[in-house]
């Protein structure tokens, strides 16, 4: 009886020094993979099943700190660039005006006016940039509510084309109207206001030669596509609604990349949804929003 007693201890002792080794292979392998960044994964010498789950379970937790960290090492990198590309935005028409300003006193009075003009416009620029970062914060803070009311959307969209007229015509670009009358929703204006607005400007920033805006009513739901020609290939659709990505057309454009994440996230207050395809030399923006009841 107390052979065997002597030989289960001896055992039990092998096994629980064997499981001391393994745990301390463990830990050793796990210091020099959070010391450095590699690809290594856990590999464990044991036929014990409950260590192979270990260390596939482990293995699984450290590809997903990888994945991680890359993500957080290209949003660093989307947001530096966005920063870069802001400053620029806000500089360089701030810049222009200055000048501007400068030639103001030594100029005739035709030549003010258009000084005058110019100065606005530099200035309208910054003005829209600095909205969007406004936009941008209250979006990421929660602080846009909405605000419903019946709303005459085929006027509204209208409106906003108009007072884009000028824009167009500087950009040499016509613009196609397709908008079913008399389009009644429960929405919310300002927010409604704000998507066109970024729709059109995004239009203004990347498109080129012809741009056709729709409006129509289907069932429940109202659709709104903005369709430009463009002459880049753009590659990433999915991630064109990201916070600051840009494509590398909107880089050489130096924009923030916050304006089609605007209109997705406001969208989607209105309960609505965006997508983004193209074909044919366009970019189509297509947003569906619900009609509720008026």
């Amino acid at each position: 009886m107390i052979y065997i007693m002597v030989v289960f201890i001896v055992l039990l002792l092998i096994y629980l020094i064997r499981m001391q080794f393994l745990i301390r292979k463990i830990i050793k392998q796990l210091v020099y993979i959070n010391s450095i960044q590699t690809n290594t994964v856990i590999e464990i010498p044991t036929r014990n099943r409950e260590f192979k789950k270990l260390s596939l379970e482990i293995n699984r937790l450290l590809q997903m700190n990888k994945e991680n960290y890359q993500k957080v090492i290209e949003s660093n990198e989307q947001f530096d660039m966005a920063i870069n590309n802001i400053s620029h935005d806000i500089r360089t028409p701030l810049t222009v005006a200055n000048g501007y300003v400068q030639l103001l006193n030594r100029s005739t009075e035709l030549e003010k006016k258009e000084l005058v003009e110019k100065i606005r416009h530099n200035l309208d620029n910054v003005e829209e940039k600095l909205e969007d970062l406004l936009t941008y914060n209250r979006l990421i803070e929660q602080r846009v509510e909405v605000d419903l009311s019946v709303i005459k959307l085929s006027s509204l969209l209208e409106k906003s084309c108009l007072s884009f007229y000028n824009a167009f015509t500087e950009k040499n670009i016509n613009v196609s109207l397709n908008i079913e009358q008399n389009i009644l929703l429960t929405s919310d204006e300002t927010i409604l206001t704000r998507i066109i607005e970024n729709a059109i400007g995004n239009i203004l920033n990347h498109g080129v030669i012809q741009t056709e805006i729709i409006l129509e009513e289907n069932d429940d739901k109202i659709t709104m596509l903005f369709s430009n020609k463009t002459t880049v290939l753009i590659e990433n659709y999915d991630k064109l609604f990201e916070r600051f990505y840009t494509e590398d057309f909107a880089r050489v454009n130096k924009n923030s990349g916050l304006g089609l994440f605007i209109i997705q996230e406001l969208t989607n207050l209105l309960g609505g949804s965006v997508s983004a395809y193209g074909g044919d030399n366009k970019f189509n923006l297509e947003i569906q929003i619900p009609k509720l009841n008026v």
